[in-house]
């Protein structure tokens, strides 16, 4: 796993190399096996950041997925809330028993993220999927993530048959002539309806929604969420929300949405003040921005890497232990911060902030890089074993980074 070589092609040099036979199926449940028993757990920190990062990035990688089609999914009514700690023990479970299905399926009520124990709120951390796309769910974020340029990359995927009976399922007309850029010219026009959009990734994807991580600037993992949907500002709100003290600098490819979410969500305005902006959006701030000359310093983010303060009562209160202030920044990575047209939203730069010029914002685009060198295998593993490996892979990554 760390060298991103798949067992059975190891296993078939050493045959070789050594003129025997090796049970391949022996070897890779032993190795299964020896993943689920061992604690793995306490890699998932950075020994400079703590259990409690001041910055965390977040994104999504759609191509670290398992197979998966609608009918799999189990679907029912719940309180968005899962026990984390039973989850994984049932994954655990699953593969040392040697029945991957017995305890775990893939489902929208019972399926939790992996966030560390210290690191978390309590062992009831949230997984809100199921209110994706949802006609009665009045926030309507579902589809505003997926901007057009990634819809045409998503129907990019599917063959001109494929595109053209989802052309038909929109109500378009004579399609049986259409081209395929045509088609896929058409069906962006036409998603208007937010609950089509996750049908129509089941159909052309045929896989989960993909994997979201939250990396600190040196790089090390904090959070997973293994996405059953396609990705949406609600899952990056699902592991802030978890979280014992979420982070005071949120990075991501769209804060705005992001801030927009939470603060609704949770009805008390988590990204504060001028919803997680620098600075406010007055006019002068905005021209600024637009002139690239708008400079701030927020010193409390020099704190970072400082030890916590002993004997704080912060229970209950949006204080970081690290920080001491309640201040949060939805803020873009440097690669995405043309995502937005809306002038307000320039003032989210890390680059407007003296403290952040010289931060890695690219972390979890280079966790994605390191995972893709492995998709040859673990996107056709079983959802248990997709799991666990992604896991085991990213607790070595973490080891490596603090060692």
């Amino acid at each position: 796993m760390r060298e991103h070589v798949p067992i059975s092609k190891h296993l078939i040099i050493t045959e070789k190399l050594y003129n025997i036979n090796i049970d391949h199926q022996k070897v890779r449940k032993a190795l299964y096996k020896y993943l689920a028993l061992i604690s793995d757990d306490n890699n998932f920190r950075c020994y400079i950041c703590g259990y409690h990062p001041v910055i965390l990035t977040f994104d999504v990688t759609r191509k670290v997925a398992f197979k998966m089609g609608k009918d799999q999914c189990h679907e029912e009514q719940y309180d968005g809330k899962v026990n984390t700690k039973v989850f994984w023990d049932n994954v655990n479970k699953c593969v040392i028993e040697g029945n991957p299905e017995k305890y775990i399926k893939p489902s929208l009520h019972d399926w939790a993220p992996f966030i560390p124990e210290i690191s978390m709120k309590s062992d009831e951390v949230l997984n809100t999927e199921y209110l994706k796309g949802n006609d009665a769910n009045d926030e309507q974020e579902f589809l505003e993530c997926l901007t057009e340029e990634s819809l045409e990359k998503l129907l990019d995927l599917a063959d001109v048959q494929n595109l053209r009976s989802l052309c038909q399922e929109c109500g378009i007309e004579n399609t049986s002539q259409l081209s395929r850029n045509r088609c896929i010219e058409k069906l962006i026009n036409a998603l208007q309806n937010h609950t089509k959009v996750d049908n129509f990734f089941v159909k052309i994807w045929h896989s989960s929604g993909g994997l979201l991580t939250a990396s600190c600037p040196h790089g090390c993992v904090y959070c997973l969420k293994f996405l059953i949907r396609p990705e949406s500002p609600r899952d990056i709100g699902d592991l802030l929300l978890s979280l014992a003290h979420p982070p005071n600098i949120v990075i991501s490819d769209i804060p705005h949405m992001v801030a927009a979410h939470v603060n609704k969500r949770e009805g008390r305005n988590l990204f504060n003040p001028y919803c997680g902006r620098v600075v406010e959006a007055s006019d002068e701030n905005i021209r600024l921005a637009e002139a690239n000359a708008l400079m701030v310093s927020k010193e409390w983010i020099n704190l970072r890497d400082s030890k916590a303060k002993s004997g704080l009562n912060i229970h209950g209160t949006d204080i970081h232990p690290l920080t001491l202030v309640t201040q949060r920044l939805s803020l873009c990575d440097r690669f995405h911060e043309g995502n937005t047209k809306q002038k307000k939203e320039f003032l989210r730069k890390t680059g407007q902030i003296k403290e952040l010029l010289e931060i890695n914002t690219e972390t979890a685009e280079q966790v994605n890089s390191f995972l893709s060198k492995s998709l040859s295998f673990i996107d056709c593993m079983s959802p248990v074993h997709h799991l666990l490996v992604v896991k085991s892979m990213l607790s070595l990554r973490n080891m490596e980074i603090n060692s």
